[in-house]
């Protein structure tokens, strides 16, 4: 995992809005294995009530859920008082990974954008670099 060990990551923690049953369940699974603690949602409502409640070291978050959408979401978290806000970590997934969803997701506030189905590697190599970034 690019040299970080597995002490730097046990206290990460990682906030999941997914509206997808199985898929919240497998992210959470992937990331507790890999030692990161986790919030996971499946609304936008319940999203920004757990961000509120615990900042999270990063948000995984689906671009498309029943309450809302993960612009939305992403720009409510940016926009909030707290500058720190800003700079939470955000990858968007989304089974579209065209170059205009991409592109919005980035131009929305995240940081980067996986097309789902997201493999384990892909996770890694996608979450790693970004909360090594979260502490500089």
């Amino acid at each position: 995992m690019n040299g970080e060990s597995s002490t730097e990551r046990i206290t990460r923690h990682v906030l999941v809005l997914e509206d997808h049953e199985d898929t919240r369940i497998l992210l959470g699974i992937l990331l507790r294995n890999l030692g990161f603690t986790v919030d996971a949602t499946a609304r936008v409502a319940e999203g920004l009530a757990a961000f509120q409640r615990r900042r999270p070291d990063l948000i995984l978050c689906d671009l498309s859920m029943p309450d809302g959408d993960g612009f939305d979401f992403i720009a409510r978290i940016r926009a909030l008082p707290d500058e720190t806000a800003g700079t939470v970590p955000a990858i968007a997934l989304s089974a579209f990974s065209g170059p205009k969803v991409v592109d919005r997701a980035l131009r929305a506030g995240f940081n980067r954008h996986l097309a789902k189905p997201v493999s384990l590697d892909t996770l890694i190599s996608a979450v790693t670099p970004l909360l090594r970034q979260g502490c500089e």
